[in-house]
């Protein structure tokens, strides 16, 4: 009778091994950019209100400070990078020019800089850039709801597409990928389906007078959003001067595209790590520094 052993590979060990190998690269990475601020992190200001992401999450990264990463999320932000390259296996065939993957974008101010690295760009044959693509992997089932049956958007992540337009002056699509089955039989009554297949959604940005719009790709209609060119300037700007003035500014909006308020909190310690912070120091940019930097991965 044939025999073989159970492997003596401790595999999780490996895996533990990989992933602090890959947190250091990324510490040294995230290192070399402090004092630069990202694209990755942008908001619009519309007012008084912070559209995007959250631009005390934004202030501690040109800090240094980038705020933890659970292991779950890591895993998920790990299907968001391999979503790229498949992506880009697709493109490629299909794209008569060259296909850009994890180009730099810069641009320097009389105020700052602003950095950011782009998901995919379509070129043309000489390497001139005509578009760019924003991807985004669909990891929970209410993400599959509103991206694909409802055909919206998040606005967190048309902020951040329109900090490239802005950036470069080129269009973006933003494109959602689900690669696995949803069961979603609450929402039989409502979209007459019990289960989300795999799908791409895009969207299509455009710039009209200033104004951020989208257009499903479903739809022959384009609609206004809160986010503007202007604004987004004035998030950076914010930021900026946010050394200067000891201003920590509002807490970020909790509105989705629609300009509808979430149900969820945004700020509740179970979506940021620097609530406990903000709860605490709201008027003491000191405290809250040292508070940030005592939760952060360096």
């Amino acid at each position: 009778m044939t025999t073989i052993d159970a492997s003596s590979v401790n595999l999780r060990k490996v895996l533990q091994d990989g992933q602090d190998h890959l947190d250091q690269a990324h510490r040294e990475a995230e290192l070399k950019l402090r004092g630069a601020y990202r694209a990755g992190s942008g908001g619009c200001k519309s007012g008084d209100t912070v559209l995007g992401d959250c631009h005390r999450v934004a202030y501690a990264r040109w800090l240094g400070y980038d705020k933890p990463i659970e292991p779950n999320r890591k895993l998920m932000f790990a299907g968001g990078e391999a979503n790229e390259d498949l992506w880009r296996n697709v493109v490629v065939p299909g794209w008569q020019g060259h296909v850009l993957r994890g180009e730099r974008v810069r641009r320097d101010y009389d105020w700052g800089t602003v950095v950011g690295t782009t998901d995919l760009v379509l070129a043309d044959a000489e390497g001139s850039w005509d578009t760019i693509i924003e991807l985004k992997a669909v990891c929970s089932t209410n993400t599959a709801i509103y991206r694909h049956l409802a055909g919206e958007p998040d606005l967190k992540h048309v902020v951040q597409s329109a900090v490239y337009m802005w950036l470069t002056k080129k269009p973006v699509v933003l494109c959602y990928t689900s690669r696995s089955d949803f069961a979603v039989e609450f929402a039989r009554k409502k979209w007459g389906v019990t289960k989300v297949e795999p799908f791409h959604r895009l969207f299509y940005l455009s710039v009209i007078g200033g104004v951020v719009h989208y257009r499903d790709e479903y739809e022959v209609r384009t609609v206004p959003t809160a986010v503007t060119l202007s604004g987004i300037e004035d998030y950076y700007k914010m930021l900026a001067a946010m050394p200067a003035t000891r201003d920590l500014g509002p807490r970020p909006s909790n509105d989705n595209i629609h300009g509808e308020t979430a149900a969820w909190d945004r700020c509740d310690t179970k979506y940021c790590p620097f609530s406990e912070a903000c709860d605490r120091y709201e008027t003491d940019h000191d405290t809250w520094t040292d508070a940030v930097r005592n939760v952060c991965t360096y």
